[in-house]
C-alpha cells in the first residue's frame, strides 16, 4: 500500500506535537513544593485576621509547621513563597510573616 509522503510528515508532525504537549503539562508541577500550582479563581477559605492590631493573616497549622521546617532549613525563599501562595499577601508582607516566625 502507498502512502503519500506529506501524509506520513503531516501525521508524525502531529503525533509530536501532541507527545510534546502531554509532556509539557506533566513538568507544570511547581519545583519548590512538589504539587500542582493553585487553580485561578479557587474558593479555598483563607483564614485572616482583620484585626487593626494584626495586619498578618494567619496561617492554617500544617502550612506554618511547613514553614518553620524551611525556615529551619535555612530556606527563607521557599518559605515566603509558601506562606504567599497560601495567603496572598503581598510580597513584603509574607517577609515579614516569615522572619516573625523564624
Amino acid at each position: 500500500m502507498f502512502v503519500p509522503l506529506p501524509i506520513v510528515i503531516v501525521v508524525g508532525f502531529t503525533l509530536l506535537l501532541m507527545v510534546g504537549l502531554i509532556i509539557r503539562r506533566r513538568s507544570e508541577r511547581d519545583p519548590l513544593l512538589g504539587s500542582l500550582p493553585p487553580a485561578v479563581g479557587s474558593k479555598q477559605a483563607i483564614p485572616r485576621n482583620d484585626s487593626p492590631s494584626a495586619p498578618f493573616a494567619e496561617l492554617p497549622p500544617e502550612t506554618e509547621a511547613q514553614v518553620r521546617l524551611l525556615i529551619a532549613a535555612g530556606r527563607k525563599i521557599d518559605a515566603i513563597k509558601l506562606t504567599r501562595d497560601t495567603t496572598r499577601l503581598g510580597l513584603k508582607e509574607c517577609k515579614d510573616l516569615v522572619d516573625a516566625l523564624g
